[in-house]
């Protein structure tokens, strides 16, 4: 009996033994975790993996790294490189994939004693993010110089943002909550900042906004119609800017000069205007006003320091007229030469019925000889040579200009208005220059010469006309001296009718000539007949 169940418990043991034999030959080598140093990451970045494995006695052969659209590893997987076969730790890039969820595969190869190799696996997600993170209506700022910096910087990411920072750290900082404060006083002036960002794969984006300190003589053009105030000698408008109308008012002097600053929008000489945008001084008569259209390009070049004169009253004896005097000269614009890509109007109240002018650089208007075929938007110009037309409206002098400089309207003098109408074309329509006499002009008297009849010779009376021969030279025969003494009395109206009367009168003179010699030719018939 005993020796029957120690038969049992040694084949019970044995079988035990070797179940646990066979299963730590079969699962002791495995790659117990994967863990990334990132979850999220972007094409082009690096991942660190992290692992542990474990052989259980058995050889490690290799471990390669994979990018797999699912959990299991496939030959089509996108392969990341080799790792430490004992660890199956490595550092590998991304490569340029689609944006989605993936998983970083570690596939272990090993020697299981003399057995053939075998694999195992294992993984972890990992979300690849390639879009930019990006600021959301970022404008530039101004500020007067008494005045605090506060500005939310509002940014937008899928994944969240990790990082927002600021280059200028003397004088500015950006909180935890995104405000862009300054942590000094800040002296008049402009300040350029680089703010830049990232989100949490690491893709990284900048912008680049100017903040103006501006002082009391200085405004910002802050809302849509803009009131120039007593003492403000200029106007800043900056990206952030909604202006679309600025007025003087007439309580400041029409020549007191005032800027419009555009220097926060100048990229490479040039300015881009989003709104329209009308200029309009005022004063106790009439208005003068500039309209720069929407989409309009300033073109200033590398020397402009993106300041626009608003529209000021020039004295007029400081120009010199084509002819005649000057009316009114308004400056627009700057001492150089600023042009557009779309015509400005120009709208000089009160001087319809005048010519219009331009100078820069001296006092000599240049004459705007082109009238415009349109008020409000004429086709007959362009910004290459005829750069000008003028036409009235109304009351008003309207000029369409593809550049700013000083614009007048003046007088010609009577000799030179004799040879063209004294003033522009009123509505687009062209007036002609005809002159009307006082007095109607009478007709000139015309003299007809009375021809009388010939009387008829009876035809037995032989009639000899006796004709008086006129010495003449020898090259000139009897037509040419009736034609030239025709000829030098000929001019007018007077000259039709002598030509006419001598004509007839040579006709007549010719006829009876050779009608008498007929008759005398029978008479000499008849008497020689009688005699025979």
């Amino acid at each position: 009996m005993i020796n029957i169940l120690s038969k049992k418990s040694i084949i019970i043991f044995l079988a035990l033994f070797s179940f646990i034999l066979f299963t730590s030959i079969v699962h002791a080598t495995t790659i117990d975790y994967v863990v990334l140093d990132k979850n999220i990451t972007r094409s082009g970045a690096s991942v660190d993996l992290d692992s542990a494995v474990t052989l259980d006695g058995n050889t490690a052969v290799n471990c390669y790294s994979y990018l797999s659209v699912d959990s299991t590893y496939s030959p089509n997987d996108t392969y990341l490189g080799d790792s430490d076969p004992n660890s199956c730790d490595g550092v590998f890039t991304l490569p340029l994939v689609n944006e989605g969820n993936y998983f970083v595969l570690a596939r272990l190869i090993y020697q299981n004693g003399s057995n053939p190799q075998e694999t195992t696996v294992n993984f972890a997600s990992i979300t690849v993010d390639n879009t930019l993170p990006v600021f959301m209506n970022l404008t530039d700022k101004t500020i007067r110089n008494n005045e605090s910096l506060d500005y939310n910087i509002s940014t937008y990411d899928i994944n969240g943002i990790s990082i927002l920072t600021v280059n200028d750290t003397t004088n500015f900082n950006i909180t935890s909550s995104g405000h862009l404060v300054n942590i000094t006083e800040l002296s008049t002036g402009k300040y350029k900042l680089n703010l830049s960002l990232a989100d949490i794969a690491e893709n990284a984006n900048s912008a680049t906004i100017t903040i103006t300190i501006i002082d009391n003589k200085q405004a910002y053009a802050d809302k849509q119609n803009i009131t120039v105030s007593n003492g403000t000698i200029e106007i800043i408008v900056d990206s952030g800017s909604p202006v679309e109308k600025i007025t003087i008012p007439q309580d400041i002097s029409e020549d007191t000069e005032i800027n419009l600053s555009l220097a926060s929008l100048l990229d490479n000489g040039n300015v881009t205007l989003i709104n329209n945008l009308t200029l309009t001084r005022e004063t106790s008569t009439y208005n003068y006003t500039t309209v720069i259209p929407s989409g309009a390009v300033i073109i200033g070049g590398s020397e402009w320091d993106g300041k626009i004169r608003l529209p000021t009253s020039k004295a007029t004896s400081s120009y010199t007229a084509p002819s005649g005097n000057v009316d009114k000269s308004i400056e627009i614009g700057q001492e150089i030469e600023l042009n557009f890509s779309k015509p400005v109007k120009v709208v000089l109240g009160g001087m319809a019925g005048k010519k219009a002018g331009w100078s820069r650089g001296n006092g000599n208007l240049n004459n705007i000889p082109s009238i415009c075929d349109s008020a409000a938007n004429p086709t007959n110009i362009n910004s290459k040579i005829t750069k000008e037309c003028y036409i009235d409206s109304g009351e008003d002098l309207i000029i369409h200009s593809y550049h700013f400089t000083t614009f007048a309207a003046y007088t010609p003098s009577s000799s030179s208005s004799s040879s063209s109408s004294g003033s522009g074309p009123s509505g687009g329509k062209i007036r002609s220059n005809i002159v009307i006499a006082k007095e109607p002009i009478e007709e000139e008297a015309i003299e007809t010469p009375v021809i009388e009849p010939v009387k008829e010779v009876p035809e037995v009376v032989p009639i000899i006309p006796v004709i008086q021969l006129i010495p003449v030279q020898e090259e000139q025969g009897l037509f040419d001296s009736l034609t030239g003494a025709v000829i030098g009395v000929a001019s007018g109206k007077k000259g039709i009718v002598a030509i006419f009367v001598a004509a007839v009168t040579l006709v007549g003179v010719i006829g009876f000539y050779y009608g008498n010699i007929k008759r005398r030719e029978r008479i000499r018939k008849q008497i020689e007949s009688i005699k025979k």
